[in-house]
């Protein structure tokens, strides 16, 4: 409905869902759309709904009730509205298989010491593991492809370390670039690592590769560096003569320090909706404790080793949950 009011427009919602692979479970409950000061309201998973009577200026649009599996890289959006128009805000979500399946890790058992290091696989229940390389090297840091159907890795089985992406039962194994720590962008179509110090960017196929910083200190990226919505990459320096958490846009522009501590801060792990980002800094004589901040770096806040009897803090490598 048109409003007939001037001084106020209406926002018509839009949403569409798709499985990204066979294997996909799809969100078919619907979702909830949430304006603001307006409430929130019922969608379907691919569907439309009009916010009428909504006065002039800008509003947030979030969409929320997403199942597990499934994402959206667009949420929340700013809108204007005006007097009389319609803003038009759409919402594409992709439902991966879902989380419950298998992980990967690094392994070195079998009598192998630990410069040979293999990938593993296994359900979360503990069957079916399986050893994916085999080989003399040291193969390590499997990172998931959004979809499931591949796993990054680091191996120096040529030589030097080098970026790897195979399938998930070992077969089809590809070198993409030197370097390592892969990690893959939410929609699965690039891969950032490491190499001499710096961080780069490639397309999943190997191409196109991009240097993100050249600051002539040491950097890296952590496994939870991609912002879910694959705009912001966050990063370590030690450009400030300690390790600082830094923030970056996809591209290698806008460069933002979020840590300021005399202390070293490690790691980065995005919160699911984008807001905060989870970390790790030294926080007596003794130890590391677990934080978390904004995702501009302000309102940090200590989690572990609060009133605690432990003379020594060791809590580190923390990562964001993405489910409940």
């Amino acid at each position: 409905m048109t409003p007939t009011d001037t001084s106020t427009g209406s926002i018509q919602v839009q949403t569409q869902t798709a499985v990204a692979t066979a294997e996909s479970s799809l969100d078919t409950d619907g979702y909830a759309v949430v304006v603001g000061e307006l409430g929130n309201h019922s969608i379907e998973s691919s569907g439309t709904f009009t916010f009428d009577q909504v006065p002039v200026g800008e509003h947030v649009v979030e969409l929320q009730g997403l199942q597990d599996n499934c994402t959206t890289p667009s949420s929340p959006l700013t809108v204007t509205v005006v007097a009389g128009g319609t803003a038009q805000v759409s919402f594409d979500v992709t439902c991966w298989p879902p989380p419950s399946g298998r992980i990967a890790f690094t392994a070195a058992w079998d009598g192998h010491p630990a410069s040979n290091q293999e990938i593993h696989i296994v359900r979360t229940d503990g069957t079916e593991q399986i050893n994916l390389t085999n080989n003399s090297a040291v193969d390590q840091t499997p990172a998931w492809s959004p979809d499931g159907s591949r796993v990054a890795f680091s191996s120096n089985r040529d030589g030097d370390f080098g970026v790897y992406v195979m399938s998930t039962d070992g077969s089809d194994t590809e070198w993409l670039a030197d370097g390592d720590g892969p990690a893959w962008s939410p929609d699965g179509s690039k891969i950032a690592y490491n190499l001499d110090g710096d961080i780069y960017l490639m397309d999943s196929d190997g191409t196109n590769t991009v240097n993100l910083t050249s600051s002539g200190f040491a950097e890296g990226i952590p496994a939870g560096a991609w912002s879910p919505d694959g705009e912001k990459i966050v990063y370590l320096t030690d450009r400030h003569n300690n390790w600082d958490v830094f923030l970056m846009d996809a591209d290698g522009s806008n460069h933002m320090r979020l840590t300021t501590s005399q202390h070293n801060q490690m790691g980065g792990s995005w919160s699911p909706d984008g807001t905060k980002i989870a970390y790790w800094e030294k926080c007596n004589l003794e130890g590391d404790c677990v934080y978390y901040m904004n995702a501009d770096g302000t309102g940090a806040v200590r989690l572990t080793g609060i009133d605690d009897d432990r003379m020594i803090c060791a809590d580190m490598y923390a990562v964001w949950s993405h489910g409940s």
